[in-house]
């Protein structure tokens, strides 16, 4: 007689052989029985003389300290005390946990904290936020205030405690502008500007000079902070320009310096270079907008991304929804 539930005993009750009163319903059922191990457990029914299992019958194994529930067919484990525990009201999981199905798993709604691997434990090929399949892809902390985003164990896009954002491979997007409070008017107004676009990856110097006896020389690597040598083992295919207000003035490009001459000894002269990379990260795997000579793709046909199992039934595959089901039946 499965599910008798609890008895108010009163005084005077005699145990009987069946019924409400059968020891083996009204008290059997409502008691935690426990055994040495699974195997202890399993003999001490249906022999003769033993009792029938019955569904909702509770049991505590030592040797794995587990409580578990008899579901009519099969124990099935609910606590492992090795693997949980309490402390004023906080639960500490010493294990994995597992949401089977296609079901949310919400933790509150205000001033919620998921606490996760704290530095120096988690890295781009071991993430705290991961994905069932694809566990080298997600999100982790690498250091103080700061977080990460990898693939494919490689990590991709980082947010420093200062706010910079640092993306390895190539960057895109539909407009890209710059935000910022606007630097006069105040109150809530802000000011944006767009970025310069073009079909090459050109690069943009430029700066003013005052001749001396009619000519001048740029360095551009001088001119631009940077290392002697970077300049021309960073540009190719250069172009260039020079103007002074009112003269006139020749110029030439040779390497990295540009020369510019005068009738005007003392001409003030603008000028401005412009030139395309050519440095190996863009004929790298990195950066997929350029050919493997570095060469800016200006079109291409969009590829479908090859999506998993998880992936198709998102998007309504027939065949990998039932696919899925099948897995989680």
């Amino acid at each position: 007689m499965a599910g008798a539930g609890h008895k108010l005993w009163a005084a005077g009750d005699v145990v009987g052989a069946s019924g409400d009163t059968d020891i083996n319903t009204a008290l059997l059922q409502q008691v935690v029985g426990v055994y040495a191990a699974s195997a202890n457990r399993d003999a001490a029914f249906g022999g003769a003389g033993e009792p029938t299992l019955a569904e909702g019958m509770v049991c505590y194994l030592n040797d794995t300290n587990e409580l578990q529930v008899y579901n009519g067919s099969a124990w099935v484990s609910v606590l492992d005390v090795d693997t949980i525990s309490v402390s004023s009201g906080a639960y500490t999981l010493t294990n994995a946990l597992t949401v089977d199905g296609d079901y949310d798993f919400t933790i509150g709604t205000v001033n919620t904290q998921i606490l996760a691997a704290a530095a120096g434990s988690a890295s781009a090929g071991n993430v705290s936020y991961s994905f069932s399949g694809d566990t080298d892809c997600g999100m982790f902390r690498y250091n103080t205030n700061s977080i990460a985003l990898a693939t494919a164990g490689v990590g991709r896009l980082t947010i420093v405690a200062d706010g910079t954002v640092n993306c390895v491979g190539e960057f895109t997007a539909g407009t890209k502008t710059f935000d910022i409070v606007h630097p006069i008017k105040g109150g809530d107004w802000r000011l944006r500007h767009a970025s310069i676009e073009g079909p090459r990856n050109d690069l943009i110097y430029r700066g003013t000079v005052t001749l001396s006896g009619g000519a001048a020389t740029v360095d551009l690597d001088e001119a631009s902070n940077m290392t002697d040598g970077t300049w021309e083992a960073l540009c190719r295919n250069p172009w260039s320009m020079v103007a002074s207000s009112g003269h006139a003035v020749e110029w030439s490009l040779s390497g990295k310096t540009l020369t510019i001459t005068s009738d005007t000894a003392d001409a003030v002269c603008s000028w401005i270079v412009m030139a395309e990379r050519q440095d190996e990260h863009l004929s790298s795997p990195e950066a997929p907008s350029c050919d493997s000579d570095g060469n800016f793709l200006t079109e291409y046909e969009q590829e479908s991304p090859e999506l998993d199992l998880a992936g198709r039934a998102a998007a309504g595959d027939a065949d990998a929804l039932a696919e899925l089901a099948g897995l989680e039946a």
